[in-house]
């Protein structure tokens, strides 16, 4: 009994663990174009200037 509710609690570490770095890499995305994507709609001479 004791080795299953250690496994349980791994893979609920493990589960959370796994949305929590999911989270963190849509965040990372989202922040890392949505700049370029605003700025491209704005003035694409500045987008262009940032790329080069």
């Amino acid at each position: 009994m004791m080795n299953a509710s250690i496994l349980l609690y791994f893979i609920l570490w493990y589960e959370r663990c796994r949305f929590f770095f999911f989270l963190l890499y849509l965040i990372s995305c989202i922040l890392l174009f949505c700049p370029f994507f605003f700025l491209s709609h704005d003035s694409p001479s500045f987008t262009h200037s940032l790329l080069i």
